[in-house]
């Protein structure tokens, strides 16, 4: 697996956006109840990655897409 190469400092970061989510999922209770997995998205729809269905790459690939979005909104 080749890893993706970022420029550091990230100057501009989905995590650091007002429109970033994560949701932690939830346990299963039971057989009829399964829970959850955790899931990563952006509210303006640009992205959207579930845990343990998506690698390491696409993650970073999509955190860094704040770089040149035009949605872009840093938390106050």
């Amino acid at each position: 697996m080749t890893m993706l190469k970022l420029k550091l400092p990230i100057e501009r970061s989905c995590l650091f956006c007002t429109h970033f989510n994560f949701d932690m999922g939830s346990p299963g209770y039971s057989e009829y109840t399964p829970g959850t997995d955790a899931r990563f998205q952006c509210y303006k729809e640009h992205w959207e990655m579930e845990n343990f269905s998506d690698d390491v790459n696409k993650f970073a690939q999509n955190i860094a897409k704040a770089e040149t979005c035009k949605d872009f909104e840093p938390h106050k």
